[in-house]
């Protein structure tokens, strides 16, 4: 079965995410100083090295997950199936606590925004025609067309 387009986009966007992150993690891994240029808040400066190694290897899942969808493998979409349903969880609880914790608005509509788009990731990978996509094929020769099917 051909991989329906889109799959292609999720494993591109995997892709891209996970390079930028692990170039992210990159630049963690140079200093402090190295981060400051990227004008980014001083508690995101001062996780230092574990912070790019948790880039860095969140950066990698990413390309691994990016790599699998586009391949059709089953586990890759079953992990992204894990990983967008933890994000989803994560966006709803900071929409839920957000007016707790006196946030800007801005950062609500933010989490509204990725909660919407994980929930369409979710319903996507969930339809039949997608899971089939990844579904290995029988084993045996294909059936002609004279063949009765069994």
């Amino acid at each position: 079965m051909s991989r329906p387009t889109g799959v292609t986009v999720l494993g591109f966007l995997q892709l891209a995410g996970g390079v930028s992150t692990v170039l992210l993690g990159l630049v963690f891994l140079q200093g402090p100083a190295a981060v400051e240029k990227w004008g980014l808040p001083p508690f995101v400066t001062n996780m230092g090295a574990a912070g790019g190694t948790a880039l860095i290897v969140a950066g990698v899942l990413n390309l691994v997950v990016g790599w699998g969808l586009l391949k059709l493998w089953g586990w890759a979409r079953t992990l992204m199936l894990v990983l967008t349903a933890l994000s989803l969880a994560g966006s709803a609880l900071g929409i839920l606590l957000g007016g707790v914790m006196h946030e800007p608005l801005g950062t609500d509509v933010l989490r509204l925004l990725v909660f919407m788009i994980d929930a369409l990731i979710v319903w996507y990978l969930l339809r039949p025609e997608c899971k089939r996509a990844f579904t290995p094929p029988a084993p045996g020769p294909p059936p002609t067309a004279g063949e009765p099917q069994v």
